[in-house]
């Protein structure tokens, strides 16, 4: 056996014992809370219970990222899944070590808990090598895309994990970054082989993980859905003391998380119910009560103006529609939900919708920075330029002058932009299941989300994207039938698919943004184990196999 992981471990503690991990900062808050919160649910979540059955069919979370409220809803769901039959595997990371120790073993008396460092080679694989080679080979992003190690797309979601900003005019003269993307391949390889020790050594019938697409998450992914293995991604939602789950498998493992199965929608598609009047009242009150995403406070304490108001202040010819360039996070899900229009990812797409939108002096141009960036960089200490600026100055030297940008910390609520545009653009954002519910019309360039569903503009190539933006003033509003596909599709998103778990606990952030502690849960079902909303969610992992978890329905 390699002593690679015991080489790895040390250097894990040592660097520890030095100080060198941003964690460190956070270890006090995180030691007191846990006697803190031992204290405050005393006799509620450490009970003696009957140690599962070695033999029982297993459920692996896997658990890396570091904040406290994921863990909660991990290891709860957990104790939920071993009252049905099975065994828990919690594999994480040295490097959330104390925040997992503290909530899986200390609060709810978990023990089998793995780390993925035990299982790392330092070397790559003879294979593997092979590939990244490959890569070194590579002329274009279309090469890195296409390739693989054993099951997973290392090449992509090396790409997708990039943390620059990829060029959008080729690979020539990029050393800097191709060396970087080779050292995420690298280790996107390593990963990948200690994901099939850990599947071989478990053989768990369900992998459950909040991500999946980024280096050290998509390779349990892949390798998972591969052999079968029944995998289950869950994450934070639009709505505050929720979570959406989607079961993927290799038919749609391209499909994004929030995004409606075929199944579910042929479904919906059947009934002929109103949903109008709920879907438009949730955006209203979502976004103007700042409960829409709180915990990225992307409308908390920004208020709503009218029309005039934000015509005036943006300097905008009130004679001329608005057409709104709603930008992604350039290195957020990048290339790995869906097929882009364009092989360069975000990067690219947005500097060539800027091309054509330069063009183009029929409308108001808006360029409107995703408000999320402002709690990433949180995350991450950024406060240079926003890579959306960037990517367009590197490019084109500057914003073209008929395009203004919208800051994404600006103090204007969301909701009074969908008041005031004629046109939206993306990739495939959640504004393209928003606007729609208006009758504006939303131009696409990638799928995987809600794109062929009849209520957004979609195009099969890059330069019929681009047409239909320099002639976007051409485009009519949608149809009233348009909009009622649009309708019938937000209810199912935005009412339907939240997983609520109100009744058991609630969402508080006691901390500022950065600290793992951040967001945080308040127990209010002293039976939190058997409350009705949390078994739910546990049941529709455990025993069903739709892709999409639906309120509506018991599981």
């Amino acid at each position: 056996m390699s002593i690679y992981p015991a080489i790895l471990k040390t250097k894990y503690l040592a660097a520890k014992a030095l100080g060198m991990y941003k964690i460190d900062v956070y270890d006090e808050d995180i030691n007191n809370y846990t006697e803190e919160f031992l204290k405050k649910y005393k006799g509620l979540l450490r009970k003696t219970e009957k140690a599962p059955d070695q033999d029982a069919p297993v459920v692996l979370f896997y658990s890396v990222l570091q904040l406290s409220y994921s863990m909660h809803i991990e290891a709860i769901v957990g104790r939920i899944f071993e009252r049905l039959g099975f065994r828990v595997v919690i594999l994480t990371s040295y490097y959330v070590k104390l925040l997992s120790d503290c909530i899986f073993r200390q609060i709810y008396g978990f023990c089998d808990i793995l780390y993925i460092q035990d299982f790392l080679e330092y070397y790559p694989s003879k294979e593997a090598q092979e590939v990244i080679t490959s890569l070194n080979k590579a002329t274009c992003f279309d090469e890195i895309k296409h390739l693989r190690y054993r099951h997973t797309s290392v090449g992509l979601h090396a790409l997708a994990s990039f943390d620059g900003k990829l060029p959008t005019d080729g690979l020539q003269g990029c050393e800097e970054v191709m060396k970087k993307i080779s050292d995420l391949l690298r280790q996107s390889c390593r990963y990948v082989d200690a994901m099939d020790k850990v599947l071989n050594l478990l053989k768990p019938v369900k992998v459950i993980s909040v991500e999946k697409g980024d280096v050290t998450n998509c390779e349990i992914f892949y390798e998972s859905i591969y052999r079968g293995i029944d995998y289950i991604q869950w994450c934070s939602c639009h709505e505050s003391d929720a979570i959406i789950e989607k079961r993927y498998n290799t038919l749609n493992y391209r499909a994004h998380p929030f995004s409606i199965s075929d199944e579910t929608w042929a479904e919906v598609l059947k009934d002929n119910n109103e949903h109008s009047d709920i879907v438009l009242n949730s955006f209203k009150t979502g976004y103007l009560d700042g409960d829409w995403f709180r915990y990225k406070k992307l409308a908390v304490g920004k208020k709503a103006v009218d029309r005039d108001h934000l015509i005036n202040r943006l300097g905008l010819n009130p004679n001329k529609k608005i057409a709104i360039i709603f930008s992604h996070i350039l290195n957020d899900a990048n290339f790995f939900y869906g097929d882009d229009l364009f092989v360069g990812g975000f990067s690219e797409w947005l500097v060539k919708t800027v091309q054509a939108a330069s063009q183009n002096e029929e409308v108001n141009w808006l360029i409107k920075l995703h408000p999320a960036n402002v709690y990433r960089r949180t995350y991450v200490n950024d406060t240079g330029e926003y890579g959306e600026i960037e990517a367009i100055k590197n490019t084109l030297g500057e914003v073209p002058s008929n395009i203004k940008i919208i800051p994404p910390d600006i103090d204007i609520n969301p909701y009074s932009f969908f008041m005031i545009t004629d046109y939206g653009i993306t990739v495939r954002g959640t504004i393209g299941a928003e606007l729609p519910c208006f009758g504006i019309p939303v131009l696409t360039a990638g799928t995987g989300r809600y794109s062929g569903k009849g209520f957004t503009i979609d195009s099969e190539t890059a330069e019929e994207y681009l047409g239909k933006v320099a002639n976007i003033h051409t485009i009519k509003p949608l149809s009233d039938a348009q909009r009622m596909l649009a309708l019938k599709h937000a209810y199912l998103f935005f009412k339907e698919r939240p997983a609520k778990y109100d009744t058991a606990m609630q969402d508080v952030y006691p901390y500022p943004q950065g600290h793992p502690l951040y967001r945080d849960i308040d127990i209010i079902d002293k039976d939190i184990f058997n409350n009705q909303q949390l078994v739910n969610i546990a049941r529709f992992i455990a025993f069903s196999k739709d892709e999409d978890y639906l309120a509506s329905r018991r599981y």
